[in-house]
């Protein structure tokens, strides 16, 4: 596949760019007209013709007359590596073969939409402490690193807190 992500992928965006598929034979000419299947790893995602349009899992479309076909991908909710697959099933009987060629991306998290804090409630004696632990979600769970979580108390007579959470 001649695509390069040149971006650092979110997850639940769509890509910049059109990924493009190319298919030449062992000569360097272009297959035209054959059906290219597109699937993508991340079931939440998709691929479409647009990025206005409806995007799918599943996805066909076919070789222009330069050999190529290409699709618009809307990144899945899930971080971590995602893939998109094009499968071509080459022409004619019996030598037939179909071609596949993926592209891996690798996903990161949105920007941060939640906030957690554990333990919800505690009970803390006088001069005892309580340990706290903050997460941080983007809008589709998944955690956000390097994130900075300003701590402070609203009561500072009743409670302190450092910049540590404790």
């Amino acid at each position: 596949m001649p695509c390069a992500i040149t971006e650092t992928p979110v997850v639940g965006t769509i890509l910049a760019e059109p990924v493009v598929v190319r298919v030449k034979d062992r000569k360097g000419r272009s297959f035209v007209d054959l059906p290219v299947t597109w699937t993508v790893s991340d079931r939440t995602g998709g691929v479409g013709e647009s990025a206005g349009g409806g995007f799918s899992a599943t996805f066909s479309t076919r070789l222009n007359s330069q050999g190529e076909s290409s699709v618009i991908w809307r990144l899945g909710t899930v971080s971590g590596s995602q893939t998109i697959t094009a499968s071509v099933a080459g022409p004619g009987k019996g030598k037939s073969k179909t071609v596949t060629s993926t592209l891996d991306a690798m996903v990161v998290a949105g920007p941060p939409a939640e906030l957690t804090v554990s333990p919800t409630q505690a009970r803390v004696e006088v001069a005892d402490r309580q340990d706290l632990d903050a997460s941080v979600m983007d809008e589709f769970g998944n955690d956000v690193e390097d994130v900075v979580v300003a701590w402070s108390s609203a009561v500072l007579s009743v409670a302190s807190v450092d910049t540590a959470g404790t």
